[in-house]
């Protein structure tokens, strides 16, 4: 495969189904390389929630409009294979998000069957959408924790102590002294500070 923008969605299907079929990770964290992660935060966050059923974790987006050329004159966002006017529902992968292992089965058992559309966001909503998962899906809206805005410093990757609604992604478009501040802030913090 090449690594284009075109292939975005080829790529994160091929992640998935080598997740699934060389580990036993009960939880995937798809992000975007300008992005940062605690993971150690996600661990802990994740343990409430039970893996063997089908969720999608993160700013969950709906009623978005299908990217068509009328909208944008970047060809990479048109989406010509998505026959709907609306997409479903689906995660800002600005913010970065979760799936679980259940939904990471569908998406590797049925690899071939899956359209690989112009968004690789949208396409996980979609292929939910259309998959037997549906109706069990649990879509878990987190805006505190799931942060798309890099606008205001690396001091937002975290916040005093260590609260409930800790941000556990931060991104997008963060470069690489943003991450390493974030990375040391919470380094800082997780040597001060256990969960309790």
């Amino acid at each position: 495969m090449m690594d284009t923008y075109h292939n975005l969605t080829l790529k994160v299907k091929m992640g998935i189904k080598w997740t699934v079929e060389n580990t036993n990770a009960k939880w995937i964290l798809k992000c975007d390389d300008d992005v940062w992660a605690d993971i150690r935060g996600l661990e802990e966050y994740l343990k409430e929630l039970d893996h063997t059923k089908p969720y999608l974790i993160g700013r969950i987006k709906g009623d978005v409009p299908r990217s068509t050329a009328e909208d944008y004159m970047d060809e990479r966002w048109i989406d010509n294979k998505y026959n709907g006017t609306i997409y479903p529902k689906y995660a800002d992968g600005a913010a970065g998000y979760v799936i679980s292992r259940a939904v990471a089965e569908y998406i590797a058992s049925n690899f071939n069957k899956l359209e690989n559309y112009v968004l690789e966001d949208a396409s996980m909503g979609i292929w939910i959408d259309e998959s037997p998962l549906k109706n069990a899906m649990h879509y878990v809206q987190d805006y505190s924790r799931f942060k798309n805005s890099a606008n205001g410093g690396p001091k937002k990757c975290l916040r005093p102590g260590r609260s409930k609604n800790q941000t556990l992604v931060y991104g997008h478009k963060l470069g690489h002294v943003k991450m390493e501040k974030c990375h040391q802030l919470m380094t800082k913090l997780y040597n001060l500070t256990q969960f309790q």
